[in-house]
């Protein structure tokens, strides 16, 4: 009878038995035991099996190719693929290299800083040209005799020899800047009448005369007064006799302007028939004139020195942007990972992008300075409670806040168009090195 191996010397003599034999006999050893009329013979050690540790089954090879030749065959891999079908491999970028129109945080952060501040200046310049060319045009018709015939530095010249000759055209410019404004919101349908001047300054006590086609209108809702008188001083005993400049007659119709900040609540007590605040203070005013009357700016009067204003301001910001931008590339070319014309190519977009944004701040602070002035002036001349502080807000921070979102506006979009060309031009270098797709073989197709 046949025994199971149980010392490690049987166990290894019986695997090579194994290996050597051939399938059939393979299955009548390891079959342990025959049977002879259906019923099992061995020794009673082979009937009652010891729980030690069996060897583990030996894997015959001639087993295993006749189990799997009934099996279905597995699709070929790619390796199967021929090496002329397949895609030529890829070339991986190399380390550290950057795109040549990506831009660092600090390139942009410093463009848009410094097209927001030379929009700024370019602001600032527009409107003292602007400014002084309405100080010069108020000289001239307040003073037509003495000032026939002069140039416009002439005039400054004769306004910087006496403090009193600024003084008193101080308030004739309050009076003209108010006169604006009032024609703003008439324009704007936020106001039923507009002042017209008189010709002749001072004319009975009498600045204005309110007009319009709504005036009917506003006597019947707002108000009823027909002329105006202006008064820049907040002095109180100024204020008390500005009634008695206005002859008896038109007291009862005459509307006392005071510059924002004044008060003037005892004005109907006086015979006028009220008070209204205007848009400008009277440090505003002041500064304007004394601000103007310098004959060394003479040639930065009018729209044409506010445009070469703008010019100057853009081209400075263009240049400054463009050398931020060429220090920021200097040691990416100095390493290799930019060439020269990439440096370039950024150097001039930072330009670019830092004067358009300078001039379209200009352009935009220009083009809305008239309408915040007259919200200004609407917003201090109500009634409402808390308007006359909403005003100042709105003096200070208007032109500023507008200023400073163009520029932010017109950098954001000068960077996003940017990136939209940077991947419209990257989108066809993808495709040429993407890889083809590979028709696999299937199972029908190899038989």
């Amino acid at each position: 009878m046949d025994r199971k191996p149980t010392s490690p010397e049987q166990q290894t003599k019986a695997v090579d038995e194994c290996n050597d034999s051939p399938p059939e006999a393979l299955d009548d050893t390891h079959a342990g035991r025959t049977r002879r009329g259906g019923r099992a013979t061995g020794s009673r050690r082979d009937a009652h099996p010891r729980t030690t540790t069996q060897p583990e089954p030996v894997a015959c090879p001639e087993q295993d190719e006749a189990a799997g030749a009934h099996q279905v065959e597995a699709p070929p891999e790619a390796a199967d693929v021929p090496e002329a079908e397949q895609a030529p491999p890829v070339a991986a970028p190399r380390a550290g290299r950057r795109a040549a129109t990506e831009w660092s945080v600090p390139r942009e952060g410093a463009t848009t800083v410094t097209a927001a501040g030379a929009g700024e200046f370019a602001r600032r310049g527009v409107k003292d040209a602007l400014d002084r060319e309405t100080v010069i045009a108020v000289a001239r018709h307040t003073a037509s005799n003495k000032t026939a015939g002069m140039t416009d530095e002439q005039v400054l010249l004769w306004l910087i020899e006496r403090k009193a000759r600024r003084d008193g055209l101080a308030g004739h410019v309050f009076e003209r800047l108010d006169a604006r404004d009032m024609k703003r919101l008439y324009t704007l349908r936020l106001r039923h009448t507009w002042l017209q001047l008189c010709e002749k300054p001072n004319e009975k006590g009498i600045d204005g005369t309110y007009r319009g086609a709504r005036r009917a209108l506003a006597r019947r809702t707002v108000s009823t007064a027909r002329t105006a008188q202006h008064k820049l001083t907040e002095h109180p005993t100024q204020l008390k006799t500005a009634a008695s400049k206005v002859s008896k007659k038109a007291r009862s119709e005459t509307e006392l302007v005071t510059p924002r900040g004044v008060t003037r609540p005892t004005a109907q007590a006086d015979g006028l028939h009220g008070f209204r605040q205007g848009g400008w203070t009277i440090k505003d005013v002041r500064e304007m004139v004394e601000s103007a009357a310098n004959p060394d700016r003479v040639t930065r009067v009018g729209a044409e020195a506010a445009k070469r204003a703008t010019v100057k301001a853009g081209a400075s910001a263009a240049a400054a942007s463009a050398t931020f931008s060429v220090a920021c590339d200097t040691l990416k070319v100095h390493r290799g990972d930019l060439t020269v014309a990439e440096a370039a190519e950024n150097a001039a977009w930072a330009g670019g992008e830092a004067a358009i944004a300078t001039v379209a701040s200009a352009a935009v602070t220009k083009t809305a300075a008239p309408t915040i002035a007259a919200g200004v002036s609407l917003l201090a001349g109500s009634t409402i409670p808390g308007t006359t502080a909403i005003a100042a807000g709105l003096a200070v921070l208007g032109p500023v806040s507008v200023g400073i979102g163009t520029s932010a506006a017109v950098s954001v979009t000068i960077k996003k168009v940017r990136k939209l060309l940077r991947a419209a031009s990257a989108a066809p270098r993808s495709s040429e090195t993407q890889p083809k797709d590979i028709a696999m073989p299937t199972i029908h197709d190899r038989r």
